[in-house]
């Protein structure tokens, strides 16, 4: 179908202000106008093949702002809707968001019906999500890091001959060096388990300390 120029940009003029009045000069997603500095367009719900632009019902159409416009089409992300999976903690700032391109530690993965899935910062994820989860998160894993950092560096192991020891909760914990491997001994008892540093197997002590498995290993040991 051949459109005069002209005849197109008149009728589309005209309806695309008509669409516009309808909706009292605001998109209709984000409540901005005008005033806002931002630029108003209108959009198609739905497109039907063959049929001008200005030919659809007021119904069928709706007022957005650029951004806004742009997002729905998929042009830039999504502003929300996103859903949080997993997160990594990555040690040191060593990563950068996906969406606004900060440096990171903590990488929050998260994903969009309309959009592929982005690895992003804690106020990213907040924001995308609209929720406290990555704060929440964080926080808790901030926590995590300094109290194992604590324990790691605490004054209280001893060491002797390739081997350390400490006393936590009433359990006598060691950590013996043998044949460039590392492997648990609490009360006596030898863990099946080897380690290849020994802050990974301090951190296996206090993660069994800070969860309770330790204290369940012992009771069923004692109840056999």
């Amino acid at each position: 179908m051949e459109i005069n120029i002209k005849s197109f940009k008149t009728n589309w003029d005209h309806f695309r202000k008509e669409v516009i009045e309808l909706d009292n000069h605001t998109c209709v997603k984000c409540g901005r106008t005008v005033s806002d500095e931002v630029v108003l367009q209108v959009h198609h719900k739905k497109y039907i093949a063959g049929k001008l632009p200005w030919d659809y019902s007021y119904s069928d159409c709706e007022t957005l702002c650029k951004g806004c416009h742009a997002e729905l089409h998929g042009k830039i992300p999504p502003k929300s809707g996103w859903t949080l999976h997993y997160y990594d903690d990555f040690g040191d700032i060593s990563e950068k968001c996906d969406y606004c391109g900060t440096d990171i530690r903590y990488v929050f993965y998260i994903s969009h019906p309309s959009w592929e899935p982005l690895g992003v910062g804690t106020i990213c994820c907040d924001d995308l999500t609209s929720t406290t989860y990555a704060s929440e998160l964080k926080k808790g894993l901030e926590s995590y890091s300094r109290r194992l950092k604590c324990f790691i560096e605490s004054p209280k192991w001893n060491n002797c001959d390739n081997a350390w020891f400490i006393i936590q909760k009433k359990y006598f914990i060691g950590i013996e060096l043998s044949k460039g491997e590392y492997q648990l001994i609490v009360n006596s008892v030898k863990g099946k388990l080897r380690f290849k540093s020994l802050n990974e197997a301090k951190t296996k002590v206090f993660n069994l300390l800070s969860d309770g498995s330790l204290e369940n290993c012992f009771k069923k040991i004692n109840r056999a």
